[in-house]
């Protein structure tokens, strides 16, 4: 029930809802479950504190809950999303890398290994390696299936606006399209905007005015 309404609220991006619930959970309950502290660490970020983030992920890095391999995986990954929002690249890149390192290692999820190159991907894009980004996308899109909505969505709005940066227009509108698509679905109406207006500014290029407008 508690995991379960958890990951409605992470898909719909609904980050106060999210910090309110956890709130409510005694201190020690919530360390002493990886999953959670690791969402603590993921709304902390969400919320504007990545440094709060990754104090809150370095429990599960290098406290009593490393022991637990696959959240320590995906704390890293978790990390890299700190890390870049701080501006600093290079540490979301070798984050990313060491999270991704792990979980290949392990029997764990696809889309757990799919985050992970989707943000690797994002840390490429904030070094302008636009080719190394494009590269991590397409293999994390390669790892789940549209089932897996909310990743599904969130790596082509982001593969999306890898293709505006290399100038393929065509390719932009289709993977932007498609997130707009599954992020409606969710109703996930904070990464919708986004999406919408990177769609725009792809149409702006492109010279169809009308539908940057809309």
């Amino acid at each position: 029930m508690v995991k379960s309404v958890s990951a409605t609220y992470y898909a719909q991006g609904r980050w106060e809802k999210l910090e309110s619930w956890l709130s409510r959970i005694p201190r020690i309950a919530l360390e002493n479950e990886p999953d959670l502290l690791l969402l603590n660490g993921q709304v902390l970020l969400r919320l504007g504190d990545p440094t709060g983030s990754l104090a809150e992920l370095d429990k599960l890095v290098t406290g009593p809950r490393s022991d637990n391999l696959e959240s320590r995986g995906k704390a890293f990954i978790a990390k890299s999303t700190s890390y870049r929002r701080l501006g600093h690249f290079d540490q979301a890149v070798q984050a990313a890398k060491e999270g991704l390192s792990v979980l290949k290692g392990l029997d764990c999820l696809p889309e757990h290994v799919a985050e992970g190159h989707k943000q690797l991907g994002d840390a490429f894009n904030g070094q302008g390696e636009y080719d190394r980004a494009e590269q991590s996308f397409l293999t994390g899109l390669a790892l789940i299936s549209k089932e897996n909505l909310r990743l599904f969505s969130l790596i082509c709005n982001d593969l999306g606006v890898t293709y505006l940066e290399q100038g393929d227009l065509d390719q932009a509108v289709m993977y932007l399209d498609q997130a707009r698509v599954g992020l409606a679905k969710l109703g996930n109406q904070g990464q919708l905007a986004e999406t919408l207006t990177n769609l725009a500014l792809v149409y702006y290029d492109k010279g169809e005015f009308d539908l940057a407008l809309d």
